[in-house]
């Protein structure tokens, strides 16, 4: 692929997405947050300004390592504006720390501490930016509506096994903590690492990402629905994220897909509730 074919959708220039990296990682030095062994935000950083040097040479062929770059310009493209974010929240040393704890790049599978803490940031972060008051705080997040307390629990989906026990969990911290809430799962490690998801335009990205959200609620369908049927919660979010190829524009760009379901059996409130937040996911977009 040569230079003049690196081009993503997003709003800024590479020069800005590696801006974002490195104030990503000025905060973390200044809560004097140290990477584990095995975190790769730092890298995914220093890359991110690679591309951005690269992108400005003369027109060339790159290199198989170069291409491999741009896979984490985009996972910093995604991470940094949420992280950057925690800055003055409550707790926001610790969970920089969390962060920081094994890798959190898109091109690795494997559960981490830092995946999971980052899909808690990562729905706070579209919550807020979406309209809503909303807070780090148990179940995983809170949002307020209407002198109401709605919780979020939150589950980074490694495996499909127990996935009824898991949703079970999520309830019970809702029931536990502000009664009223959805329970949300990310289901990015259902894509094989490194695959790049090759499309002919971009309108054909949420064709193909909403069947695979589609397929893992229908596949748990009867357990989502007796939490529905006990009113333990208002609805279910499900969220897929994967690096997509548009072929007809020469594009690469970060993908995502999230999926809101409900019972159209639901009291009046549940609905109100959950097309609040579903408004919200939605402004966040497109903010």
């Amino acid at each position: 692929m040569k230079q003049t074919e690196i081009q993503h959708r997003s709003v800024g220039s590479f020069d800005d997405i590696a801006a974002l990296g490195e104030a990503m990682l000025k905060l973390f030095d200044r809560y004097k947050v140290r990477a584990s062994e095995g975190s790769d935000v730092r890298t995914m950083a220093v890359n991110a300004r690679r591309v951005a040097g690269v992108a400005k040479e003369k027109a060339r062929t790159l290199t198989d390592e170069e291409n491999g770059l741009i896979w984490d310009l985009l996972t910093v493209q995604r991470i940094a504006p949420a992280i950057l974010a925690l800055d003055g929240q409550k707790g926001a040393k610790k969970l920089l720390e969390k962060l920081a704890t094994g890798p959190l790049g898109m091109k690795t599978r494997g559960r981490s501490v830092a995946k999971d803490t980052f899909w808690e940031v990562e729905i706070w972060f579209r919550a807020k930016r979406g309209g809503l008051t909303a807070f780090l705080d148990e179940p995983d997040v809170m949002w307020e509506d209407k002198a109401e307390k709605m919780g979020v629990a939150c589950k980074k989906v490694y495996s499909e096994k127990n996935l009824k026990d898991r949703l079970f969990k999520a309830t019970s911290q809702i029931q536990n903590h502000t009664k009223f809430g959805f329970a949300a799962f990310n289901i990015d490690e259902s894509v094989e690492a490194d695959k790049l998801l090759v499309v002919k335009k971009a309108q054909d990205v949420t064709p193909t990402l909403d069947p695979i959200n589609t397929e893992f609620l229908e596949r748990h369908q009867p357990d989502f629905l007796e939490q529905f049927e006990k009113s333990r919660i208002s609805g279910a979010i499900v969220s897929i994220s994967c690096l997509v190829v548009v072929e007809s524009e020469n594009l690469y760009y970060l993908g995502n897909q999230w999926t809101v379901w409900t019972h159209p059996s639901l009291s009046e409130d549940h609905k109100r509730r959950i097309e609040t937040f579903k408004d919200a996911l939605q402004n966040a977009g497109t903010a």
